[in-house]
């Protein structure tokens, strides 16, 4: 398997793979400063990542067009730095996302305008859905907000108007200003005391 690591002081703002005397090669442009890693494994189709100064690791799989956040902490907040997310340049083409369990909050427009991601899957241990953190997902179908989490933040949902149906579980006792904005179907569960 084929690994290669881009210098953590650079920005990647396009990449590609490049095929040379028989061997693949990473191949980006580097414009900034990011504070992430990226490697690949090409045996899977999968491109790797860590969030330094976290215990968080993402993968991308180009074979289906899964991104997978995974580790433990929090998603950092990426609102007004967008180009900044390690996963910035596949945000045309993700359909799925996953967190799992270990992340314990998503950061502020950390998936904004994923304009193709239809499905996300967020774990029970997150506690917190920052602000935009899902705005302009316009694809976006199917959202389940699992009952750990306290906050919604403003916009977390904005511009999502095929959110058919979204529930806001019990635990939940603050929704910002236009979180569910465009969302039909709202329900809240009943033992919700602040919005039932």
């Amino acid at each position: 398997v084929e690994t290669a690591a881009a210098a953590t002081e650079l920005y990647v703002s396009s990449e590609s793979f490049v095929y040379s005397n028989g061997t693949y090669y990473y191949s980006f442009i580097a414009e900034e400063e990011i504070d992430y890693d990226i490697s690949f494994e090409l045996d899977f189709g999968m491109i790797t990542g860590m969030i330094n100064g976290t215990d968080i690791t993402w993968s991308y799989s180009r074979s289906n067009d899964v991104l997978i956040i995974s580790g433990k902490g929090e998603i950092p907040n990426y609102q007004g730095k967008w180009s900044k997310r390690p996963w910035h340049v596949y945000r045309e083409y993700v359909k799925k996302v996953i967190i799992e369990e270990g992340i314990t909050g998503i950061g502020g427009a950390a998936f904004d305008s994923f304009e193709t991601m239809k499905e996300v899957m967020i774990a029970d241990t997150v506690e917190y859905i920052g602000e935009e953190a899902f705005r302009t997902c316009e694809e976006l179908e199917t959202v389940v907000i699992p009952d750990a989490v306290t906050d919604i933040g403003e916009y977390a949902f904005d511009n999502c108007a095929r959110i058919s149906e979204v529930t806001i579980p019990a635990s939940v006792g603050s929704i910002g200003r236009g979180a569910l904005l465009h969302a039909s179907n709202i329900k809240v569960d009943s033992k919700n005391l602040t919005y039932s």
